[in-house]
């Protein structure tokens, strides 16, 4: 059955999904292992990558975890969450972590194309709370009620 959804993702192994990515700042490229990645393999479909609609996404091509190597971040057409996208040591891609962009903010996604912007380590204030393998993070208040903002 062909689906039909005008707001479903495409794979992130089709053809089209890779056509459908703009790359960001101009100049790069997506890694090569990126764009040969068998998502496939990757059972939890919800963490491929996605392009949800019809229209282009963005890949912003960075390192944002400060070792060295680049990792993707891909935000759809209407972009206000962002999937971030990390190369394990075994050349295996996987869904590292996400970020939420203020509401109707094009400043901030010009910011982000352009490659004007600074990684920063994270300033937390509360420890991790570690039970056997489990880690739990404490969101301080003001993070969950106060939403992302445009910069003036």
């Amino acid at each position: 059955m062909r689906e039909t959804n005008a707001y479903a993702s495409l794979p992130a192994t089709s053809p089209s999904f890779l056509d459908r990515l703009t790359v960001y700042p101009r100049g790069q490229a997506l890694p090569e292992s990126f764009a040969h990645m068998d998502w496939n393999k990757e059972r939890r479909v919800w963490i491929r990558p996605s392009c949800p609609g019809t229209g282009p996404c963005d890949a912003i091509v960075a390192d944002l975890d400060g070792d060295g190597r680049p990792e993707v971040a891909i935000l759809g057409s209407a972009p206000t969450f962002a999937q971030v996208f990390r190369e394990g040591a075994d050349g295996v891609w996987s869904q590292a972590g996400s970020f939420q962009m203020p509401y109707q903010c094009p400043a901030v996604l010009e910011a982000l194309r352009q490659g004007h912007f600074e990684v920063r380590p994270p300033a937390l204030r509360w420890n991790e709370i570690q039970i056997g393998g489990v880690k739990l993070h404490v969101r301080e208040m003001n993070d969950l009620e106060a939403p992302l903002l445009c910069p003036k």
